[in-house]
Order: structure tokens, then sequence, then C-alpha cells
């Protein structure tokens, strides 16, 4: 059997819901909709035997596993290599046009691989590269497990590269909705995607996942 990684991101905050940019400077909680999205993702996935469970030291993603964290007895490590990327002086702030066009600017700059820039205050694509990959290189030497991880939105798609040993500038390929699962397993040398992004475990509820300006949670 290979080593299959479960991916997810935390479930939705107030930041989110206000269009306001986290990062891993801004340690937020889950509002009513991210509970109700936790606990789905618990009911969809609790029975899966886990032989791990990796998430970041921001209190969103904790409580996104909540569930798992209290009702099994799954060995877990909390750590701050999987934080959000730090968005610099747009931490805690709402989302403005010159705040959007600047992002988008760095998102281009990365796209042409350019993975040293980052926003003013922040850490560029490389850095957060750098610090993921203690990380990335744990998963790859894993051998026949169930591993459960959750993170944030631009640390998630920057994972999806790394396990995958594509480019950085593929994060902009890929979505991460709250709470969306993404499916890998290992094959050689490198992650393969099965499942991506799936959000069928809230369907039960009415909601829709919010998106700020792009992966800036």
């Amino acid at each position: 059997m290979p080593t299959t990684l479960h991916l997810t991101r935390h479930g939705e905050t107030d930041y989110n819901l206000r269009r306001i940019v986290q990062g891993s400077g801004v340690d937020s909680v889950l509002n009513g909709t991210g509970k109700a999205q936790a606990r789905a993702l618990y009911e969809a996935y609790g029975e899966v035997e886990y032989d791990h469970i990796y998430y970041s030291a921001l209190k969103r993603t904790k409580e996104t596993l909540a569930h798992f964290l209290t009702n099994t007895d799954i060995p877990s490590t909390a750590t701050p290599a999987l934080n959000e990327i730090n968005w610099g002086v747009h931490e805690g702030r709402a989302s403005t046009p010159e705040g959007v066009e600047q992002y988008r600017a760095l998102a281009m700059a990365w796209k042409m691989g350019h993975y040293h820039c980052g926003l003013e205050g922040g850490e560029s694509a490389q850095q957060l590269a750098d610090r993921l990959q203690p990380i990335v290189g744990q998963l790859h030497r894993a051998r026949d497990q169930r591993i459960l991880l959750c993170t944030h939105g631009r640390t998630a798609v920057a994972l999806l590269c790394l396990l995958q040993r594509l480019p950085l500038k593929h994060m902009g390929d890929y979505k991460v909705a709250n709470t969306g699962v993404y499916v890998l397993e290992q094959h050689l040398d490198r992650f393969v995607i099965k499942s991506a992004n799936n959000v069928d475990h809230l369907t039960a509820l009415d909601v829709q996942s919010r998106d700020s300006w792009s992966q800036s949670k």
C-alpha cells in the first residue's frame, strides 16, 4: 500500500469572511461556519485509520482537526513549518484594490520563476518552500502510512508543488477551499494527486467557501 496523504485547509474564519489578510502573523479562530466545516470533515474522514496527523502552530488548523485530536489516539505533530506564508505589512488589514494589485503582481512574479520576491516585510515563495522542506522530506520518507495534514491556502499549494516535485511557478494551478481535501499517493520519488479539492463533505451544509485575495489565508 503506498503512503496516502489527505491534505486539507483550515475551516472558515471571520477574517476570511471579512476579506482581511491573515498569514502567519494573525492567529485567528474558526467562526460558526468554520466549526461546521470542521465537524463535516470529521464525519467524512473520521473512520480513516491515520498513522499520523500534522497541522500548523496556528489555532485555526488545530480547531479544524479538533474532533480528530480529541476522539482518537493518533500521534500528532503541530509545527510552525506548516504556518501560512507571512504576508508582511498586509496582515490584519482588509483587502484593498491596491493590495490586490500588489498581490497579483507578486503572483505573476512567482509564475515567472522569481521565487525570492515577497510583499513588504513578508516571506518570499522560496522562504516558504525552504521551511516546508523538512516536512516534505518526512512525507517522502514515510512508508505504507495514512497521513492527515491541515495547513493554509498558500502553504497548501506550495506543498502540492513540492510533493509532486514541480516548480513553485505551478502554485497558481491549484485551489484549496476551506476544508477542501486533496488525496495524494506516493509513487516512487513523488506524490501523485488522486483527488483534488474535494468538498463533498460540505454538501449537507448551506456553506460556500469564500476566498479573499487568492491563498492569503
